[in-house]
């Protein structure tokens, strides 16, 4: 499957919610940068754009290659929105047809299972987006004002999390729209649904963590080292 697969890494951000005075896609996640991560674990793509901060082009290089990145990376600067980063990786895959899937993973999601994105991939079959989700666990409640005005009913509800899997032909009518529309930072599936376009859930394990806040990294620390634990063998992407 992976012969004829783009992925789309996103790391052109800052994230200052993780409260570390580097970009969180730097971060050492137990011996291994958080981007260098989520590269290896699409390694098995046929080709992968990494969309870069353009003030750190040499530490984004320097860190991909202390991991092996693959001979088929490509790395483009991003934008100031999440719009104009896209648009910058899609102009480096051109030279692609239509019918192409392209996986849209953001740079700080580094433990998504190799399994989710092959469901995510497989779901083209039916749909030309597909999104994974978690499936809601808490009881989710809506308050206005400080007071209860509503409790959601739970088995409708989930959060987005890595990746978005696209027809790479569609991803280009979205951004077409969104540039038609004068849209800056609007989320791809927001568009896609306001266009029309069906998107196909895939659920995710809770273990597929986006590094967002210092309770993220925590989490991300134990899952990394239980993962590669010798008595676990060896780094499960399955």
């Amino acid at each position: 499957m992976g012969e004829d697969l783009v992925a789309v890494v996103l790391a052109a951000g800052e994230g200052s919610r993780v409260a570390r005075q580097e970009p969180k896609q730097f971060i050492d996640l137990n011996g291994l940068s958080v981007i260098a991560r989520t590269v290896a674990n699409l390694h098995w793509c046929s080709r992968i754009v990494v969309v870069y901060h353009p003030d750190h082009l040499d530490r984004t290089q320097r860190l991909l290659r202390h991991a092996g990145s693959p001979t088929s990376l490509t790395l483009v600067p991003g934008g100031s929105t999440r719009r104009s980063s896209i648009s910058a990786a899609l102009g480096a895959v051109s030279d692609l047809g239509d019918d192409i899937p392209l996986v849209l993973q953001n740079g700080a999601s580094p433990n998504t299972p190799t399994r989710l994105v092959v469901e995510c991939v497989a779901a083209l079959q039916t749909h030309e987006i597909s999104q994974a989700f978690v499936p809601a666990a808490a009881t989710i409640i809506r308050h206005q004002d400080g007071e209860l005005s509503e409790v959601l009913r739970r088995s409708s509800l989930g959060y987005a999390v890595d990746p978005t899997v696209f027809r790479l032909g569609c991803l280009r009518r979205i951004m077409a729209f969104q540039a038609a529309q004068g849209q800056q930072g609007e989320m791809t599936t927001d568009t896609a649904r306001d266009m029309g376009i069906a998107i196909r859930l895939v659920a995710s394990p809770e273990s597929n963590v986006k590094l967002t806040t210092p309770n993220d990294l925590v989490l991300l620390q134990h899952l990394v080292a239980r993962h590669e634990r010798p008595d676990s063998g060896e780094l499960d992407r399955s």
